[in-house]
C-alpha cells in the first residue's frame, strides 16, 4: 500500500484524487494549503505526492525541489489546471515524475499507472 499526499486547493479536485487513491487501496493525507503540505512531508514519509501548481499563497513549483530532496524520495506528479509547457519543462527539470494538465489530459491514467506499477 502506498502513502499518497494530495496537495490541491480545489476541494472538488482534492476529493476526486482522494477517491481515486482510496479506490486503489492506498492511504492518503491531503491539504489545501501549500505551507501545511510542506509541513506534512517533513513530519511523515510519503511514496507519492500529487501536487497542484496554483495556490492562493504560492506555486507548487516553488516547493518541488525541496520535495524531491526529501529522504523518503517521493515521486511527485504535478496536477494542474494550467496548461503551460514552460511549467511542465520546469517541473521535469526539478524532478517531477509526471505533469498532468487537467485541460489536456485524462487525469486518472498517469496517476493510476504510477500506483499500479509501483504498489500493486
Amino acid at each position: 500500500m502506498a502513502r499518497v499526499l494530495i496537495l490541491d486547493d480545489d476541494p472538488n479536485i482534492q476529493r476526486l484524487l482522494e477517491e481515486l487513491v482510496l479506490s486503489m487501496g492506498h492511504a492518503y493525507a491531503s491539504s489545501r494549503k501549500l505551507a501545511d503540505g510542506l509541513s506534512m512531508v517533513k513530519q511523515d514519509d510519503y511514496d507519492l505526492i500529487l501536487l497542484d501548481l496554483d495556490f492562493p499563497t504560492g506555486n507548487g513549483l516553488d516547493i518541488l525541489p525541496e520535495l524531491i530532496r526529501l529522504p523518503s524520495s517521493p515521486e511527485v506528479i504535478i496536477i494542474t489546471g494550467i496548461g503551460n509547457t514552460t511549467g511542465a519543462e520546469i517541473a521535469f527539470k526539478f524532478g517531477a515524475w509526471d505533469y498532468i494538465s487537467l485541460l489536456k489530459s485524462n487525469l486518472l491514467q498517469p496517476s493510476c499507472g504510477w500506483l499500479a506499477t509501483n504498489w500493486v
